[in-house]
């Protein structure tokens, strides 16, 4: 009996390790400018939806959502959209605002006020503004 070879479904592919290095070059020439540029329309974005909460800010309702990224970006339940900058306070565990606050959350802040104020289960709990207070 002839044992006859077998042919792979599938002929392989032959490429040369100069080959795969120069499509590597390429796909990475050509995915970070693409990827650096959807980076950078979502955080044009993001600035442009949420309004960074200062002295003069003014808002009352309901946490829905909560996103971290450079800054704590905040939906309420009145489609109201916030961004905090970093606020601590160390009377909390835990103290900082991003980890501390939590969907479901009740908060409001007053125009001309430095305080920002989280309702949750009955209990009234504060964080100020640009501050990291160490109450």
């Amino acid at each position: 009996m002839d044992k006859m070879k077998e042919k792979p479904l599938i002929a392989p592919i032959k490429i040369s390790n100069r080959k795969v290095l120069i499509y590597l070059i390429i796909l990475f020439a050509i995915g970070v400018p693409i990827l650096n540029n959807i980076s950078e329309n979502q955080w044009n974005n993001m600035l442009n939806t949420y309004h960074l909460v200062d002295t003069k800010s003014e808002f009352e309702g309901i946490v829905y959502n909560i996103e971290l990224q450079k800054f704590t970006c905040v939906n309420l339940n009145n489609k109201i959209y916030i961004r905090f900058n970093s606020m601590d306070n160390y009377s909390y565990k835990p103290f900082n605002f991003s980890s501390f606050l939590q969907v479901g959350d009740s908060i409001y802040k007053k125009e001309e006020s430095d305080t920002v104020y989280i309702i949750r289960n009955d209990a009234k709990y504060y964080f100020l503004i640009n501050s990291l207070s160490r109450n």
